[in-house]
């Protein structure tokens, strides 16, 4: 039976085996925000990576980040704008500062601007 750590670990663990299937995929054209899961999530176009974090989650995890929250960015796919996901993160007592595990989702710097999955 798997412990306390590992179950709540799981989602993470799914969305991350999903996410490394994507590695190498990049926007086209470069530098244009265009990829495919900015067109699952209805936003192509749009800086992506909360966007593919969303995307992992849902599709990998059955996870809706942000799900239940309104805001900027958010929608029945999850969430497009880091701000908004940092704050669901943190009213939903999923915020946790420091000692990161593969699969949790990772804010960039003080501003809030870039989100990722950790991969070790």
């Amino acid at each position: 039976m798997p412990s306390i750590d590992e179950a709540a670990a799981a989602p993470g663990a799914r969305a991350l085996a999903l996410a490394r299937r994507f590695v190498g995929v990049s926007e086209e054209p470069p530098g244009s925000n265009r990829t495919p899961f900015g067109r699952w999530f209805g936003a192509d176009g749009e800086p992506w990576c909360a966007i593919f974090v969303s995307y992992c989650f849902k599709v990998g995890a059955g996870i809706v980040l942000a799900g239940g929250v309104s805001g900027p960015g958010v929608n029945a796919h999850g969430c497009a704008y880091v701000p908004t996901l940092a704050r669901w993160l943190r009213e939903s007592g999923q915020w946790v500062a420091g000692g990161p595990l593969p699969g949790d989702i990772a804010i960039f710097d003080r501003s809030e601007e870039h989100t990722s999955e950790l991969q070790s």
